[in-house]
């Protein structure tokens, strides 16, 4: 009879740890103001982008980078594939670490559609120095489809004296250094 209730014990804790971690991996549900229910799978779509990012980055594959921009921000930036030649070419050494911080949301409704503006960063470590990416990335737009995609990827080389402004005021089309 004991062996029994301790096989239950184990079959309910395993059993509890499988859900969980189910859960964990699921999009989060959110309840809307207006009474319906938003899944937003947001998290991975960003964990995603920022992977393609990196390794187009460590390969420094042009067209790879490229692709990621939207077509907005590839008709309003001046010479984005010159940008992306000089971002390879101001990286120094070889990745030892990258994380992605948190990020922050704006979505835009307009008759059924949406648009869904994220904005993060990513710290990446070389061997060389630490730099820090501060993305803007439309990663759903049904109103404008030329808006999806990255519309902006900064370059900030962290240095004693980094000067920077209100993110609204830098936020420009294509591949911002500085």
């Amino acid at each position: 009879m004991k062996k029994r209730k301790i096989a239950l014990l184990v079959l309910l804790l395993v059993t509890l740890s499988l859900f969980f971690y189910w859960i964990t991996t699921q999009p989060i549900l959110y309840r809307s103001f207006t009474g319906g229910w938003i899944y937003d799978n947001s998290d991975r779509i960003v964990d995603a982008r920022v992977k393609r990012l990196l390794t187009a980055i460590r390969k420094q594959d042009i067209d790879a980078l490229l692709s990621e921009f939207s077509n907005r921000a590839k008709s309003e930036a001046d010479d984005l594939r010159g940008s992306i030649e000089e971002l390879f070419n101001i990286l120094e050494g070889s990745a030892v670490s990258a994380e992605r911080d948190g990020y922050s949301a704006d979505t835009k409704m307009q008759r059924g559609k949406q648009s869904q503006m994220i904005r993060y960063s990513i710290d990446l470590k070389t061997e060389h120095r630490d730099y820090r990416f501060f993305v803007i990335d439309y990663i759903i737009d049904t109103i404008d489809q030329d808006n999806e995609g990255l519309y902006m990827l900064e370059l900030i080389i962290y240095t004693d004296s980094a000067d920077l402004t209100y993110w609204q005021n830098r936020m420009r089309p294509g591949i911002y250094i500085h």
